[in-house]
Order: C-alpha cells, then sequence, then structure tokens
C-alpha cells in the first residue's frame, strides 16, 4: 500500500528510532517482529524482509501468512528460520523480494498463526508494519529513466523484405550446390577405388592388413573379431549383391541361400558370423585354437565362394595367417 512523501518520512523515523516494531501477545509468550535490511532502494535491487516469531516452547506455530503484506512485490526467494536458545525458540522467514514500481509503500502487519500447548483453538498475532520507498535509479523520480517502453514493431517495406528473401535464397541455394557437388564427388572416387578392386581382392587385402594388425597382441578380441566379421559381410554384400553390412546374421543366411553354395559353405558362413556375433556381443573369448580357426575360416570362406572369372590371384596378394600372433 502506498503512502503519502511527508506522513512517510515521519513513519520512516519511528521505524529507524525502533529499529523494527514488535507485536505482543497478551500472556507475553509469543512475540513478533519484522523488519527489512534498508527501507529506500532502487527498482530491480533486493531487499530482505524478515519476519520472526520468539516464544517457549509450549507455543507452536501453524502459519505465517505475508500474502497481504507483500502483495505489491515480487518475492525472489523465500525460507524458513528457525533457532533455539536457552529454552526460547526464534522461528519465522526470511524473504528476498524486488519491486519494479517507484513510490512509497506501507508494508501491512503479517499474521502468524499458532496454537498453545493442550489447546487445538487457532491464535493469531500480527506484526509491526513496514515502510519502504522505492527510488529511481538516477535519482529523477521519473519512471520511464528506470524502465523503458516497449518498442513498436518494426515496419519493413516490401523493398527490405524481397531482399532478405532473394539472399536468403541465395545462400540456401550456394549450401545446396555445395553439398550436392562435394557429396557426388566423394561418391565418385568410394566407387573409383572400390571398384580397382574385385570383392575377394579387397577381402584379401583387408584380412592382410587385419593379421598385420597388433590387436592380438594386445589382446583386443572384440575389436579383431568386429573387423573381421565387416570384411566377411562386406565382400558378401559386393560378391552377391545383398545387404550384408546393415543385416543380422540370420537375414544374411536368408539372402545367400537362393545363390549355388553348398550346404557345407553355408555352414562355414554361418559358424563364422555366429563365433563373430558371440565375441562382438555376448562377451565371449575364444582360446587361441579358437582363434587361429576362425582366422583361417575367413579366408576358406572366400576361396570357395570368390567368382570363377577371378579365380586367379598372386601368392603374394593372398593373406598369410602363419605369422599372427595370438595372446592367449
Amino acid at each position: 500500500m502506498k503512502c503519502k512523501p511527508t506522513l512517510l518520512a515521519c513513519l520512516l523515523v519511528v521505524q529507524a528510532l525502533a529499529v523494527s516494531g514488535i507485536g505482543w501477545c497478551q500472556d507475553s509468550k509469543i512475540s513478533v517482529k519484522a523488519e527489512v535490511d534498508h527501507a529506500f532502494f532502487t527498482i530491480g535491487d533486493l531487499v530482505v524482509f524478515k519476519i520472526i516469531a520468539e516464544h517457549d516452547s509450549s507455543i507452536q506455530i501453524a502459519r505465517i501468512d505475508t500474502a497481504e503484506t507483500l502483495k505489491d512485490f515480487e518475492v525472489k526467494e523465500e525460507k524458513d528460520i528457525r533457532n533455539e536458545l536457552s529454552g526460547l525458540i526464534s522461528e519465522g522467514k526470511e524473504i528476498a523480494l524486488t519491486g519494479y514500481e517507484l513510490g512509497d509503500y506501507v508494508l501491512s502487519p503479517a499474521v502468524i498463526y499458532y496454537r498453545e500447548a493442550g489447546s487445538q483453538e487457532l491464535k493469531q498475532i500480527e506484526s509491526n508494519k513496514l515502510y519502504v520507498s522505492i527510488e529511481s535509479v538516477d535519482k529523477s523520480g521519473k519512471k520511464s529513466n528506470d524502465i523503458a517502453d516497449i518498442k513498436s514493431v518494426v515496419d519493413l517495406s516490401r523493398k527490405w523484405i524481397g531482399w532478405l528473401i532473394a539472399f536468403l535464397l541465395l545462400v540456401f541455394g550456394a549450401g545446396a550446390f555445395y553439398f550436392y557437388y562435394f557429396r557426388q564427388q566423394t561418391i565418385l572416387l568410394n566407387l573409383g577405388t572400390k571398384n580397382e578392386l574385385t570383392p575377394h581382392e579387397e577381402a584379401y587385402r583387408e584380412l592382410n592388413r587385419l593379421y598385420d594388425s597388433e590387436m592380438l597382441q594386445r589382446g583386443q578380441l572384440k575389436l579383431y573379431f568386429a573387423r573381421m566379421s565387416e570384411i566377411i559381410r562386406r565382400y558378401i554384400e559386393r560378391r552377391y549383391n545383398v545387404l550384408a553390412l546393415e543385416s543380422t546374421t540370420a537375414e544374411i543366411m536368408q539372402e545367400i541361400r537362393c545363390f549355388e553354395i553348398d550346404g557345407k559353405t553355408l555352414s562355414l558362413i554361418k559358424n563364422h558370423l555366429e563365433i563373430c556375433d558371440l565375441v562382438k556381443f555376448a562377451k565371449y573369448r575364444p582360446e587361441p585354437p579358437e582363434i587361429i580357426r576362425q582366422t583361417k575360416l575367413a579366408k576358406e570362406i572366400i576361396d570357395v565362394t570368390k567368382s570363377p572369372d577371378h579365380s586367379s590371384l598372386n601368392d603374394s596378394e593372398e593373406p598369410s595367417i602363419g605369422n599372427s600372433k595370438v595372446s592367449p
């Protein structure tokens, strides 16, 4: 509630002399005081408002109502306070608040609701009034100097809108061209690289690189089998033109059954891919003999399934696993 400046000045003097007013209950078992850390502040500043009830242990505080007291302000933070010393209990609230409208305000009394020991009757006691003033930042008293009014919507002419649309279209077109051109170049480059080797030649090359790596010596079984599975899956994908890299082992077997592959070879492929899956996903750690067997099996799968038109291959290009070192 706002009050006149002259009256506020007088009340502030009284408030300063008294430090803070105190509300007393008739039986003197409970007293209430309210205070602020400063009575003059500017728009947006935080002010700490405290309301404390002091009482003995026979009093139980039910509720502290500050809604009417702080109705002209915005509460930023609120926390409870409670201390006990020599049987005297002090409890209440500490509230950080602020205001956004210039003027002088009277903070009406807050209401404390309480019960006495052994009684269900709800009693109440009020705190003292407080007086605060929200001042202008530049002391001119003009509200417009603190918070500027909302500006109206800028009216863009059709000419500027047209230029803006043209610029956005140009940027979009340049980005699309850049993406398409370089994407096509990347695809063509990858296709050119892949088509330099036949499916089994590429698989032999990648197996050689895998065998020459130090994955087994370092005990990286999961990585080793994942890479070996990828090589065989890529070979099957190129050899039979099926989606093998993104398919499960069961899906791959279903796809290649329609080709002229004998049952023994199908069993070799299925066994190899399933062992690789177990190592990758089921934390299976094969013993060294099994690692060597699966490594040889990868080459055998390629040997028995490669296209007859490309069956000739230099011995130097075939993967040699005799030097592979397997860490137990």
